[in-house]
């Protein structure tokens, strides 16, 4: 793989694009050119990175060509629809969705536990949600050195998009903002 390699970010106007965005320029990764990519409705407005307004790109089929790296963050759907034709293209992907978690034939990685595990990749690697990556690296930490038998997780869910004023999993009224 190129040592400044062309990454694409799917799904980069949502909130977890974003922070993708920010991390790459953040953690200084080593981006020889970068590509985000959304939905029809994006397309066309512009994000920065490294002072640099690049413009949003639709996601299409043949939105990766020339891509060596796509961060997903764009839903499930939307990675079970691209992500395969992203890897069919020479592209690695990490998929930050639930779509390939439970699948046998793509690595599930959290690189702070077994970072190993995606080079057994065939062009997908899965991540697991939030909760479970922070709890998984602080479980490893204690494995051996308590009698802990297990982990209660209760997980506090954002409820995304402004105009979203109910919980679809609760009967709490959300405050206009």
């Amino acid at each position: 793989m190129n040592r400044n390699p062309h990454v694409a970010v799917v799904g980069a106007t949502g909130a977890v694009g974003v922070e993708m965005i920010k991390t790459l320029e953040r953690r200084n990764f080593p981006v020889g050119k970068l590509t985000l990519l959304a939905s029809a409705r994006s397309a066309g407005k512009q994000l920065k990175f490294r002072g640099e307004a690049i413009p949003i790109k639709e996601l299409t089929k043949d939105s990766f060509t020339g891509i060596e790296i796509a961060l997903f963050s764009a839903g499930g759907g939307a990675s079970k629809e691209f992500a395969p034709l992203a890897a069919r293209d020479g592209c690695v992907v990490i998929d930050n969705s639930s779509a390939f978690r439970m699948d046998d034939a793509v690595p599930l990685v959290i690189p702070e536990i077994n970072a190993r595990d995606a080079k057994s990749h065939q062009g997908i690697i899965a991540n697991p949600n939030c909760t479970t990556a922070v709890t998984l690296m602080r479980s490893i930490r204690c494995t051996g050195r308590s009698k802990c038998g297990g982990f209660l997780r209760p997980a506090i869910r954002p409820c995304p998009g402004r105009a979203q004023r109910r919980s679809k999993n609760s009967n709490v009224r959300w405050p206009r903002s």
